[in-house]
């Protein structure tokens, strides 16, 4: 699995791992905010803390899971990923 590292609100980085099969997606600080509209990957995680220090929590698509930082380094350790971090 590729699993996209996307920091920013930046719809670029987004296109970006959306074109790429079977990506996933890790949205950490105002990379937060694009999990408020749909997202065309296999997987989408949000960093729980990032998205209700910006009141988007209850705003976030269905599709996206609420991880905490233990969750998210599991991600990054999990065997077979590679990370891109954008």
């Amino acid at each position: 699995m590729k699993l996209f590292i996307i920091r920013e609100r930046d719809a670029a980085q987004l296109r970006l791992a959306e074109s790429v099969e079977g990506a996933s997606v890790a949205l950490l600080q105002d990379g937060v905010y694009l999990a408020t509209s749909p997202i065309k990957v296999d997987k989408v995680y949000a960093l729980t803390g990032d998205a209700e220090k910006r009141g988007i929590k209850d705003k976030l698509q269905n599709q996206v899971r609420l991880v905490g930082y233990d969750e998210f380094v599991a991600l990054l350790l999990e065997g077979g990923n590679t990370v891109i971090n954008l």
